[in-house]
């Protein structure tokens, strides 16, 4: 192009000197001031194509399941049957607290309720006169034993108060005193009953009094379950806050679980995509620390912007279960979004960035103007241009650094 240019400038300074001496200096002038005046670029047309479009975005990835497992009762840990690091499968036993207080607490429970069906079937089958004496008898003895066993209860409560005796020795003894308290209550009605012969309501009394032997029985052996705690899916161990023989509270961390099969992240999306952002895109993963790539899919498109950001979130999960990628792992994910057809387009060479706003110098009728642009999508060598140019255009590609509005154009093309 540079050539053209001294050419150019040769033949104008050859055809100037061949004419008369006013008339030359006359157009000697006025070609000066045009050439001074006139700016050299190369300009192109403005072509029509398609775009591949492509999103990325970074995050790190999270396992899909993830549970703290906490202590269901309180008590030593009898058995940690796990480490970090180790599989386990859904239903597994992982760790368990001493069951004995447990077990009792069953027993006694089975007791009463036994006792109170015994009393309920001895009431809907009364024989009064035989029986007045046995019953008397037997409400003494059960009378003698809540009075023994409420002063061994005052007794532990005393010694629990002073550090004498521990928490489970003190609740052992509590347990044996309702439960008597319970039998003489029981023998009472008996009594009463054998005296007086059942009643409508005294029937009912003794029927609630079932129902709720039954409920406490029930309570007790899901507590004797709670004592060992099991995994509540299929996963590794990732954390191990506590040891066999540690004593625990009901609700402190004992474990870590997490699933590794299958790995997510949340990512922000820009407003812009929101309509174009679909359950099922593919997305492929590149993980720079372990040089691999992942296939992976969106799952969950939050249908809400956030107005602070003008984001939206969206969730991809991928297949990891070979277990290859650590939870945590940083990522940056490429979205293959649909192709952009026929679209204006310009040279990536001609879009110029002023004061945070897109432009393009264009000539017109062999003169300079700057034209404002929404850019889109761009590969390596072409823009897509959303708004600002109808497609008619020449863009300047080249030498457009020094152009003011207006300025008159020497115009050149590639082809030339």
């Amino acid at each position: 192009m540079t050539r053209k240019l001294e050419w150019v400038s040769l033949l104008a300074c050859l055809l100037t000197l061949g004419c008369g001496p006013e008339g030359r200096a006359v157009e000697l002038g006025a070609d000066k001031e045009s050439a001074l005046r006139a700016r050299e670029v190369e300009v192109t047309s403005v072509v029509r194509r398609d775009f591949n479009r492509t999103l990325r975005s970074t995050g790190s990835l999270i396992p899909k399941d993830r549970a703290r497992l906490r202590a269901l009762v309180e008590g030593p840990l009898e058995t940690v049957f796990v480490d970090i690091g180790d599989p386990v499968q859904k239903g597994q036993a992982l760790f368990k607290t001493r069951p004995v207080d447990s077990r009792l607490a069953v027993e006694s429970a089975e007791a009463a309720l036994r006792t109170s069906r015994a009393s309920l079937n001895e009431l809907l089958a009364w024989r009064r006169a035989e029986e007045i004496d046995v019953l008397r008898a037997e409400a003494a003895r059960s009378e003698a034993e809540y009075q023994r066993l409420r002063n061994e209860r005052d007794r532990a409560a005393s010694l629990l108060e002073r550090g004498a005796i521990s928490t489970s020795e003190w609740e052992q003894a509590r347990t044996v005193f309702e439960t008597a308290e319970a039998m003489l209550e029981i023998s009472r009605e008996r009594l009463l009953i054998a005296e007086t012969g059942p009643t409508k309501e005294a029937i009912e009394v003794v029927e609630n009094r079932v129902t709720e032997k039954e409920v406490a029985l029930a309570q007790a052996q899901q507590r004797l379950e709670d004592t060992s705690v099991k995994a509540p899916f299929h996963g590794i161990i990732t954390g191990k806050f506590l040891n066999s023989g540690d004593y625990v509270k009901r609700g402190d961390e004992v474990l870590e679980i997490t699933d590794l099969s299958y790995l997510e992240a949340e990512m922000k999306m820009p407003e812009r995509y929101a309509s174009l952002m679909k359950v099922g895109i593919p997305v492929t993963l590149s993980i720079e620390t372990l040089l691999m790539e992942r296939e992976g899919q969106i799952t969950a498109v939050n249908e809400s912007i956030d107005l602070k950001t003008r984001t939206f979130l969206v969730k991809v999960r991928i297949d990891n279960r070979d277990h290859a990628i650590k939870a945590g792992t940083f990522f940056t994910g490429v979205f293959q979004l649909p192709l952009i057809r026929d679209a204006i387009a310009i040279p990536t060479v001609a879009l110029r960035q002023e004061g945070g706003r897109s432009l393009v110098w264009v000539a017109d009728d062999g003169r300079a103007r700057q034209l404002i642009v929404v850019a889109g999508e761009q590969d390596d060598h072409y823009v897509q241009i959303l708004s600002g140019l109808s497609g008619d255009e020449k863009v300047v590609i080249e030498g457009a650094g020094a152009l003011s509005e207006g300025d008159p154009l020497q115009i050149f093309s590639p082809s030339e």
